[in-house]
């Protein structure tokens, strides 16, 4: 009798208990957690009640652009300073998400001319007969990319830091108001703040791993970021100053290329003398051998330095918005007058002007940090101008947001010093350890000037191309250490290049090589004459001859009181030297880098006629003072005052933010424009009133004549006509509108129009602009 065998072997008593794989350590799971809720709680915040407020001027513009055809679209773009990308997605999800078309071609007229006008007609659409462009699809993609920017943002935060302050800056974008309330508007710049933020990601990325996927996504990024915005040129220079400050460069590799290169001139010679020698038998040469040998050695052992690619790579992203400003938009050439300068008024941002009109340095600061930290810009009080924003604010809350301002921006101070280092030194090194132990050492070296860079050099250099006199690193030193009644010194600055028959590098002339005339010289003379004037027109100030010296000018108390906290701080520093002079190195390298950049920022010439620093402007550095903050609250001694910062900030921003999609921010003008719709046609037994004795562009102006009432009154009633209407603010006169607020006369009309009409409203604007 067989017995049955099992055809499955017993395991050993050594395979029976095999080590398991390493489990994914336990602040691994919590961070991947955390993250995830993150990104669940932003993506609720920003997609619910998606339609309100009511949309406002520019994004009324953006309807008026995406809502015709293709044809139309590029029409209009042609006569606008705006990268096409944020408006090409939308359109294309207003026609049905369509994954072909097909091209046709009619003759048109155009100044007495006719030409070949093609038009792209979108076909095999996912939503078939398109999509209505409601409040709700205009701000869909804004309300994506913000969503997505918090695993971006602790993407970004990953390359640098440790899991905690990648936490923390992934918290900053779900709560910011600031980024939650753009994530509301259906312009360019929340899915523009994430190409940003992905492109320095991946450039992190990629100097770490050095894969060809990380290089890809790098230059895809980068595509994606131009496209969306010109303003990515800041960034572009942030990541040429990483890329150029980062380790592993091989520029050894560089002298290595020219032999390769004639190792492969000379390669085919060596296959046919190996090719004769076989066919005819000849004398065995070991010296092309040796040398093909060599040749196939030193091709593998080849490192590429990654300056080739990141050339090649920065070189595919700058063609693209190149060759749409000098070849398709023709705003670009009539923004730029002859004389260089940049006409404001033709770029659409004139009104900045206005709005900056008596604020300096610190108050640019102040507003934008306020903005970026609390989603509320500080207002201006008793400028130059006589202007004084704070008296149209309400007292109680003017207090509460000041208040609430001072108070995240003293506790992030709190952060700016070593306290653990110095006061816990063995817990400190074991936080580095579990932080930035896990890091990419490179990286942890050279964070403090990348993200110093990144949050400095672009927004000073906004601040010096909206000002003629700025503020510069010589300045502050001058202001801080002399005496009030001492002479403030103006550094000069670079005029304007000379114009094109006279331009300062002729790279390409008609005759000749390039060149350098005297004219050309004269312009960097007269710039360093100048400077020296500077010099001898204050230096007479502090001669003894005068009656006046240096010393008698110097501010004691502040030199001082600056040497006395120089020498506390330096002895506790010396007390533990060895755990933060690593850190203090770094730090004065990056702080002596910034100061000499922004200093020869100072000294470049002045190209916009207005002033052009907006916050979401200066927007490019949005993750970098994510980055700034998380870090300050990282470093913060207690975990109550991390606590604290972080629910304060919480706090504040979901209010302001709550304010802003809830409150009374912008006019009902949707329920205006619909019952204006209802009340058509004409002899309806609905009447609406609608009288407005002010209308406006700006948030919280909109009436029933302006840009956002055409577009309401566009899509509520469906009357066919060009999108382009909805720009002009011209929808209405398609329309029976009535326009009164006189009891009397309403009073009459009602009585003249019974028993037609039934029941009518009247909406008129309160004397102090409210709806």
């Amino acid at each position: 009798m067989s017995a049955l065998v099992d055809p499955t072997p017993t395991p050993s008593p050594s395979q029976t208990h095999a080590p398991r794989a390493p489990r994914e350590p336990f602040r691994d799971r919590i961070t991947l957690s955390l993250l995830v809720l993150l990104t669940l709680l932003g993506g609720i915040l920003r997609f619910t009640s998606l339609d309100r407020p009511t949309i406002w001027g520019d994004e009324a513009a953006t309807y008026g652009r995406v809502a015709g055809s293709y044809r139309e679209l590029l029409d209009q773009l042609v006569n606008a300073m705006f990268t096409p990308l944020h408006y090409e997605l939308t359109w294309w999800i207003g026609q049905g998400m369509p994954l072909g078309g097909t091209i046709e071609e009619a003759p048109v007229q155009r100044d007495g001319v006719e030409q070949i006008e093609r038009t792209f007609t979108p076909t095999h659409q996912i939503v078939a007969g398109g999509i209505r462009l409601s409040p709700f699809v205009l701000r869909f993609i804004p309300a994506l990319c913000g969503t997505l920017l918090i695993p971006a943002m602790y993407f970004l935060a990953r390359q640098m830091f440790g899991p905690r302050v990648s936490v923390l800056a992934a918290g900053f974008a779900c709560f910011s108001a600031y980024l939650l309330v753009y994530s509301r508007d259906a312009k360019m710049y929340s899915d523009f703040w994430l190409m940003c933020t992905l492109h320095i990601g991946c450039l992190l990325w990629w100097l770490r791993v050095r894969t060809p996927l990380a290089w890809l996504c790098w230059i895809a990024t980068g595509l994606a970021m131009m496209g969306l915005q010109a303003l990515g040129g800041a960034v572009l220079a942030v990541s040429a100053v990483i890329f150029l400050t980062s380790s592993r460069q091989n520029l050894l590799g560089l002298l290595k290329l020219p032999m390769m290169l004639g190792w492969l001139l000379a390669w085919p010679a060596v296959l046919l003398y190996r090719w004769l020698q076989k066919k005819y038998d000849l004398i065995e040469w070991t010296t092309p051998l040796r040398y093909a040998q060599w040749g196939r050695v030193q091709w593998h052992r080849l490192g590429w330095p990654p300056v080739i690619f990141f050339a090649l790579g920065m070189l595919v992203i700058i063609r693209g918005p190149l060759m749409y400003y000098d070849g398709f938009n023709e705003k670009a050439d009539q923004a730029v007058r002859d004389n260089g300068t940049l006409d404001t008024s033709e770029t659409g941002i004139a009104w900045v002007q206005a709005y900056n009109d008596g604020r300096s340095l610190d108050d640019l600061a102040l507003y934008t940090t306020s903005a970026y930290l609390t989603g509320w810009e500080w207002p201006r009080s008793q400028v130059a101008t006589g202007v004084d924003d704070q008296a149209s604010v309400a007292p109680r809350t003017l207090k509460l947001l000041q208040a609430s301002t001072i108070a995240l921006l003293g506790l992030l101070a709190i952060g700016v010093l070593p306290w653990r280092r110095v006061l816990q030194p063995a817990r400190a090194r074991l936080e580095r350890i579990t932080q930035d132990g896990r890091t990419f050492a490179p990286h942890v070296a050279r964070r403090a000037l990348w993200v110093g860079f990144w949050l400095i050099v672009p927004a000073y250099g906004f601040y010096t191309q909206s000002y003629v006199r700025v503020t510069t690193p010589l300045d502050a030193v001058s202001m801080f250490a002399l005496n009030e009644d001492a002479p403030v010194i103006r550094w000069p600055r670079l005029s304007k290049p000379p114009t094109s028959d006279e331009a300062l590098f002729t790279l390409f002339p008609e005759n000749g090589a390039p060149r350098i005339g005297p004219r050309h010289a004269d312009w960097l003379g007269r710039f360093w004459k100048n400077y020296a004037d500077t010099f001898g027109k204050y230096g007479h100030l502090y001669r003894p001859d005068n009656g006046t010296t240096l010393w008698s000018r110097l501010s004691h108390w502040r030199i001082g009181a600056l040497a006395a906290a120089i020498v506390v701080i330096g002895t506790a520093l010396a007390r533990r030297w060895r755990a933060t002079w690593r850190t203090t190195l770094r730090l004065a390298i990056a702080v002596v880098v910034i100061t000499v950049l922004c200093q020869l920022i100072a000294i470049a010439p002045r190209f916009p006629d207005q002033s052009v620093w907006m916050p979401r402007y200066v927007g490019v550095m949005i993750p970098a003072f994510a980055l700034a903050a998380a870090v300050l609250v990282a470093r913060q001694p207690t975990w109550w005052l991390r606590a604290t910062t972080i629910g304060l900030f919480v706090i504040v921003n979901l209010s302001q933010f709550g304010a802003r999609t809830f409150g009374q921010s912008e006019p009902p003008i949707a329920r205006i424009a619909a019952d204006v719709v209802r009340a058509q046609p004409q002899g309806a037994a609905f009447r609406a009133y609608t009288f407005f004795r002010h209308s406006g562009a700006a948030p919280g102006c909109a009436t029933l004549y302006t840009s956002p009432g055409s577009y309401y009154l566009r899509e509520l009633s469906g009357i066919p006509g060009p999108a382009r209407e909805v720009r002009a603010s011209r929808f209405h006169d398609r329309m029976s509108t009535w326009s009164d607020d006189d009891p009397n006369s309403i009073a009459n009309e009602v009585a003249m129009t019974r028993p037609l009409l039934n029941e009518f409203v009247v909406w008129v604007t309160l004397p102090n602009g409210v709806i």
